[in-house]
């Protein structure tokens, strides 16, 4: 019988061993994107960056509190003094939105009996015109959307680039595995030319044919192991990885299963559908090149309103506010001052320069527009494509391996050799390689199309 103390070592083994187990567990590619999201150093740069411009375009949006914050008072000092009497002089200027400025003045003079004596002055003047400018607001949506769609290129980017490398050290390791299977073949046809020669079947240039085409097996051999290594190495880099570890590579899953996509994704199968019930106005919304096209417009025509209304009634309002420790100095004032342009033929040339740009921003959008459409019908044509020659390999694909099976039997019945079932292998490697290379075309395919979209489902 064990005793208590071996109990406990064999616990402690398979605790131990469990644990490294589940630290080499391979990743699916979802599971890496993740990890791409939260160790990648130029995304989280990324990711400050953009949280600090919203923060500035938030603060930016609102007046009052935030607002002040980014105008906070200008402010200038003075003194002057002769002999026991002196002034502080304190001047100040607050710029609110909507062109609103506060000015103030404030001084404080002491006599030769040490009185003191402080005046203040406070200048209020707007226009009323500007709180019905709107041009305004469009362009801070703007400005707002190209901050998200920045970010947004940015993680969508990545994301690409992450499949991008995973294919790559996949089709890495398929076209390793036929390598070798191509090198076992030479090192069999070079032992076969070999034992021909000795029995004098066979000549000698034959035989160093053989040779060679065994010596430039090993030399591709070896040239992909260092490719996969070098693939290796780029794809744990997305992880901000910098020195290659063996253990980390070995947390990625390289199995493959032809019947299994990556990403796939509800969203573009629903768009695909869409697509071929003519029904893809309500996606054109949400892309941001149509957006920004979009309140190009607006803006322009805000732009050409605005000019328009300026040729309306101004109102003008002034307030002026007189403080002082001396309340007979105290005082308050206002003005209203009403103008109307009569003749201002600078003015009604830029009306009429806004009227142009008005349409060539229209122009330009429904321009836009279809380029738009035309470049989603070019990559769905790519999609279906894509979709269709890979159905197609994995049929030829089943097939091989059938034949395969069937190449087995008749191989441990005696009845093939070891080269002809070593053909076989070779095909079905061959097929697993071209499998995968039109599996990445598909996927980064489907990542474009969703990227043009502006879906976020790849890039959460």
């Amino acid at each position: 019988m064990r005793s208590k103390y071996q109990w406990i070592l064999i616990i402690l083994f398979v605790i131990g061993w469990s644990s490294v187990l589940q630290a080499v567990e391979p990743l699916t590619l979802d599971e890496w994107i993740e990890r791409v999201f939260e160790k990648n150093p130029n995304y989280q740069l990324g990711l400050k960056d953009y949280n600090l411009s919203l923060e500035e375009l938030e603060s930016d949006k609102h007046w009052g509190i935030n607002r002040l914050n980014l105008s906070l008072p200008a402010f200038s000092i003075s003194q002057d003094g002769l002999e026991n009497n002196s002034t502080i002089e304190i001047q100040y200027t607050i710029q609110l939105p909507y062109q609103i400025e506060l000015v103030g003045r404030n001084t404080i003079q002491k006599d030769s009996a040490d009185k003191i004596q402080f005046n203040g002055n406070l200048m209020w003047n707007f226009n009323l015109w500007d709180f019905r400018n709107s041009s305004e607001v469009i362009t801070w949506t703007m400005d707002y959307l190209g901050q998200q769609n920045e970010f947004y290129q940015l993680k969508a980017n990545l994301v690409c680039e992450v499949v991008d490398k995973y294919y790559q050290l996949l089709i890495k390791k398929y076209q390793l595995d036929v390598a070798q299977k191509q090198l076992e073949k030479s090192r069999l046809l070079a032992e076969e030319a070999q034992i021909k020669y000795d029995a004098g079947m066979i000549s000698e240039m034959v035989l160093d044919q053989n040779k060679g085409m065994l010596n430039n097996a090993k030399k591709y051999y070896k040239k992909l192991q260092l490719e996969f290594k070098k693939a290796e190495r780029d794809f744990t880099r997305l992880y901000g990885q910098l020195e290659f570890d063996e253990t980390f590579a070995e947390q990625i899953n390289l199995s493959f299963n032809p019947d299994c996509l990556e990403l796939e994704t509800e969203k573009v199968d629903v768009f695909l559908e869409n697509w071929n019930k003519n029904n893809i106005e309500k996606y054109l919304n949400g892309i941001y090149s149509y957006r920004i096209g979009f309140l190009a417009v607006k803006k322009a025509e805000a732009a050409l309103e605005d000019l328009k209304k300026s040729k309306d009634w101004q109102v003008n309002i002034g307030v002026n506010l007189n403080y002082s420790t001396d309340k007979n100095a105290n005082s308050f004032s206002g003005t209203i001052g009403v103008t109307k342009e009569l003749f201002n033929p600078s003015l009604e040339r830029n009306i009429k320069r806004a009227e142009i740009q008005l349409e060539r921003e229209k122009l330009a959008f429904e321009e836009m527009k279809n380029d738009l459409i035309f470049a989603l019908k070019g990559q769905v044509e790519q999609i279906y494509n894509l979709q269709s020659d890979l159905a197609e390999a994995a049929e030829e694909f089943k097939e091989i391996l059938e034949r395969n099976k069937r190449c087995i039997i008749s191989y441990n019945q005696g009845y093939l050799s070891e080269l002809e079932l070593l053909d076989m292998k070779i095909e079905a490697a061959e097929k697993i390689v071209s499998i995968l290379q039109l599996r990445q075309q598909l996927v980064l395919a489907r990542l474009t199309l969703g990227k043009t979209l502006c879906f976020d489902e790849f890039y959460k």
